[in-house]
This record gives structure tokens, C-alpha cells and sequence, in this order.
């Protein structure tokens, strides 16, 4: 019911060797297509490195398109270098990307 009453998705994963999560792979594949066809997604990857997510945020778009689910072009790819060690808070950067995934959402659900 949830999934049938959202309007769109924000799907995280952490990174797995290049790709996302088994659970969410799993979660992924007993969907019925046509309760989240055409409900865009926000996607977010969480890596050990700088330049990790990217291989994750590539496979969750294939996975979603043979779903149906637009994915938008902004995405967000987390990790831990976007913290700062003393104070613990995430980067300006960081969040301005995940206001430009938070906007670009609400945009192609016509909140925005």
C-alpha cells in the first residue's frame, strides 16, 4: 500500500563491489511494475571512497528502467571523506548536492 501510494522514491544503497545491496535487489525484484511504473526516484550511494557510488547509481538506474521508474539525473554518492573528522557535519557540498536530488524530485512530481 505504501508503495502504491507514493508519488516517487528516494532509493539508497550502500556499494557493494560496484553494485548495490542483495536486500535491496531483493526488494527491487518482487515489485509489481505496475505499482511504481512512471513514479520517479531519487537515487543515493554510500561508498568507502571519493569516487565510489557511481557504479552503484549505474546499476540501480538499469535495474529501475526495466521497472519503469524514472530515475532523475540528480543523484547523490555519500562517503566519508564528505564529513568533517572533528565536527562530524557533512560537507557544504554535500549539501547542495542533496538539495539539487531533493529539488529535482519534487520538480517531476510538480511541487516545484
Amino acid at each position: 500500500q505504501v508503495v502504491d501510494s507514493a508519488s516517487a522514491f528516494a532509493i539508497g544503497s550502500p556499494e557493494y563491489h560496484g553494485s548495490f545491496s542483495a536486500g535491496l535487489k531483493n526488494l527491487l525484484d518482487h515489485l509489481d511494475s505496475p505499482l511504481v511504473a512512471g513514479k520517479p526516484a531519487a537515487l543515493v550511494a554510500a561508498s568507502g571512497s571519493p569516487r565510489g557510488g557511481m557504479a552503484t547509481l549505474a546499476a540501480l538506474r538499469h535495474v529501475l528502467r526495466s521497472l519503469h521508474v524514472p530515475a532523475i539525473v540528480e543523484q547523490l554518492a555519500v562517503c566519508p571523506q564528505d564529513r568533517d573528522a572533528t565536527s562530524g557535519r557533512w560537507s557544504h557540498e554535500l549539501l547542495a548536492q542533496a538539495d539539487c536530488v531533493a529539488a529535482g524530485l519534487l520538480r517531476q512530481i510538480g511541487h516545484a
